[in-house]
């Protein structure tokens, strides 16, 4: 009897399961409600609009980690990329503005303004940041001083 991967929704995630679960020696199938595959990452015409709430930031895109590999792997790369400067940005009511850099100096900065009250939380948040940048999950794990993790599997075995 062969092994077998039933994956439930056609998104990033299950066609990604679908192709590592067959790079692995697994029978797969996938099931999506939708007319397409995608999930999110899919967009539809409508009265002459074009509505994409696809992803518009790719992360892992750094030479030689195991997300840039992924992306390699599932034919997302190589391409053209854009760099740009922030994530996001949300200002609140009282006019103070948070912005999501992807320099984490200026995040940093940007956090420590907004409330310098969580310095140490926010500098346990960087170097969560940097550590799964360098793709050391272990270290990114020992960082963040919480019981509720989620379970990451790395070469070295399942760590929570």
């Amino acid at each position: 009897m062969s092994k077998s991967i039933i994956i439930i929704g056609a998104g990033m995630g299950g066609m990604s399961a679908g192709i590592y679960g067959q790079i692995n020696g697994y029978e797969t199938q996938i099931f999506e409600t939708h007319t397409k595959p995608g999930g999110q990452c899919t967009s539809w015409n409508r009265k002459g609009y074009t509505f994409d709430p696809c992803i518009h930031h790719f992360f892992g895109c750094k030479s030689g980690s195991s997300v840039n590999q992924m992306w390699h792997d599932l034919g997302a790369l190589p391409r053209e990329l854009v760099k740009i400067e922030a994530c996001t940005a949300v200002a609140s009511p009282d006019g103070k503005m948070f912005v999501d850099y992807y320099d984490l100096a200026k995040l940093k900065e940007t956090m420590l303004k907004l409330s310098p009250a969580d310095s140490k939380m926010i500098g346990q948040y960087i170097r969560a940041i940097k550590a799964f940048d360098n793709d050391q999950v272990d270290d990114a794990i020992n960082i963040v001083e919480t019981d509720k993790f989620f379970i990451v599997e790395t070469e070295s075995g399942i760590k929570k």
